[in-house]
């Protein structure tokens, strides 16, 4: 009787990791010039977030206290060393708003979160680090086509 292959379960490893690596790629369906174009006129659509959170771990995320006075009271906020208006932060560096499903204030958030579109770091080649330990996610973008000769 043969020992039991060391192996047996690997393959199944295998599947899982490229199932997590496919999580994580993100895709937008057009090129990133068309995608910065849209952008520019406000035009990109909503963020499809799907559970990530980095840009939640940026320091000092402003609120305007003109454009989101409406806002003000459903926010923890604070004033920061030079006396600016912000969220709060917990103790892990997160927004004080990030909850185990994401923005808890999401339909109250600030207009910097309302505005914050992480696809155009990707569509610009830049890879923005929110803190030490979270950066924004990768993003894919279609290939341009190409005017018939």
């Amino acid at each position: 009787m043969r020992a039991p292959s060391p192996y047996i379960g690997v393959g199944r490893f295998v599947r899982e990791a490229r199932r997590l690596d496919e999580a994580k790629r993100r895709s937008v369906n057009c090129s990133a010039r068309d995608f910065l174009a849209a952008w520019g006129r406000g035009k990109a659509g909503p963020v499809p977030c799907a559970g990530c959170s980095a840009c939640c771990y940026y320091a000092g995320v402003p609120v305007d206290e003109k454009r989101d006075r409406r806002r003000l009271p459903h926010l923890l906020t604070e004033r920061d060393h030079d006396g600016e208006l912000v969220l709060q932060r917990r103790a892990d560096g997160a927004c004080a708003h990030l909850g185990d499903r994401g923005c808890m204030i999401y339909e109250h958030r600030p207009s910097a979160c309302r505005s914050f579109d992480c696809r155009a770091f990707s569509a610009m080649g830049l890879v923005e680090h929110c803190d030490p330990n979270h950066r924004t996610p990768d993003w894919e973008f279609a290939a341009p086509e190409r005017a018939p000769p």
